[in-house]
């Protein structure tokens, strides 16, 4: 074999070799696609319209911590991008701190002591309200949460609350919830007491939880 044709043959190998790595490459590649599709799709899924709650009851303080998707409370769960979705969520929180919206209390005359409302939809919110003259980075951060918290985010709303109660008897709470969020469907509540404890599933039909 003359030397020409050595050199065409080994040009021949070496293509031949480089185009079998950039197709099993190719398939590796979509390979790992289609991997973090299903990925996606497995940590994508979200339970809407269902919040929990935590009540504690003990010598006549009652502690309520609560809960829920923010898509419940405000209609969306992506940093609020104008001043009307600003405004949706400052709402919901006024009506998140009015106690009595939220809960009826049988045969006991319940005060409420404390109340915090948290969130990072929340806290965007202030923020951007905090930071309204600074536009430039007032531009930026909301840009940042923007990536954080965009289209598809699943973000919470926390609660909590403490009643000071002037008996220790107290047979039931009512949810009053279900009447300013419509979308909430049910709140999965776990009770502990000095000698009761209870799981209990309120819904807007059954949502008077009886703690005797």
């Amino acid at each position: 074999m003359n030397l020409t044709k050595i050199c065409i043959f080994l040009i021949f190998v070496s293509l031949s070799s480089y185009l079998l790595a950039g197709s099993d490459e190719h398939h590796d590649h979509s390979h790992d696609h289609e991997n973090d599709e299903s990925l996606f799709e497995e940590h994508s899924s979200h339970v809407h319209g269902h919040a929990s709650a935590q009540v504690s009851y003990e010598d006549g303080i009652l502690n309520i911590n609560q809960s829920f998707s923010s898509i419940d409370i405000f209609g969306f769960e992506h940093t609020p991008k104008n001043d009307e979705q600003k405004n949706t969520i400052k709402q919901a929180v006024k009506i998140l701190e009015m106690t009595e919206k939220l809960f009826s209390f049988d045969n006991a005359a319940c005060e409420h002591e404390s109340v915090l409302i948290e969130g990072d939809l929340i806290k965007a919110t202030l923020e951007s309200h905090e930071e309204h003259h600074e536009h430039e980075h007032e531009h930026e951060h909301e840009h940042h949460n923007d990536e954080e918290l965009g289209e598809g985010s699943h973000t919470n709303i926390f609660a909590n609350y403490t009643f000071k109660c002037n008996t220790e008897i107290l047979n039931s709470i009512e949810y009053l919830v279900f009447d300013n969020f419509t979308s909430l469907k049910t709140i999965e509540v776990q009770y502990i007491s000095n000698d009761h404890q209870s799981i209990f599933n309120a819904t807007p039909d059954n949502r008077v939880q009886k703690l005797n």
